[in-house]
């Protein structure tokens, strides 16, 4: 047994079914869908799902027989934490679902075929981490000058030239070296008077 880091969510449901035998195109693809329960459902909340994959693909129903599974739910799961809807890659390969075909079986099953499996040259692992890049400030202010709110944007304008300037000035930092953005909360809304204090 290896202890590691999360690599894959799939492989658990695919493992069992690879191990015995059932293409991978089939297993990878219901293993993604699995992994998430009933997302592919119409009752998300409503609990799991159970795949059954045989040699030309698999099919899939919810656990909980008020809730239904349609080619649409099915299918759409593909965009669901994956960037490109059509692969997925594995430690092994990747999934492909470029020609899958999603049928509906009954009014709540699914029957999927199609999905292929293309076998990577190497073995990978997905490595996830994060450092700093750099940081990051908010400041809110509220402005009630009535010679500022006049021509408030001439002021926005004004105060961003200062700020370049006093980056430059205390930093070191040219432009295109940080970002900052300057936002006008409130700014074209309307103030008729000063409020009452009740």
């Amino acid at each position: 047994m290896v202890l590691a880091g999360r690599a894959t969510d799939t492989a658990v449901a695919a493992a069992y079914p690879l191990m015995k035998g059932m293409p991978a195109g089939p297993t990878w693809h219901a293993a993604k869908i699995v992994e998430c329960g009933g997302q592919c459902t119409s009752n998300p909340r409503a609990g799991g799902v159970l795949a059954t994959i045989d040699a030309g693909g698999f099919t899939i129903e919810p656990l909980d027989p008020t809730v239904a599974c349609t080619p649409i739910s099915v299918a759409a799961h593909m965009l669901y934490e994956t960037a490109n809807p059509f692969e997925m890659r594995e430690p092994d390969g990747t999934l492909d679902v470029r020609d899958a075909q999603y049928a509906a079986v009954d009014d709540r099953t699914v029957r999927v075929e199609g999905s292929e499996f293309h076998v990577a040259d190497q073995y990978t692992i997905k490595l996830e981490g994060a450092r700093i890049t750099g940081y990051e400030t908010m400041s809110f202010s509220a402005i009630r000058d009535p010679l500022i709110l006049a021509d408030i944007d001439a002021w926005a304008d004004l105060m961003r030239t200062m700020i370049r300037q006093r980056v430059s000035q205390t930093l070191g930092f040219a432009d295109d070296e940080y970002a900052f953005d300057l936002r006008l909360y409130g700014h074209n809304a309307v103030w008729e008077a000063d409020p009452v204090l009740l």
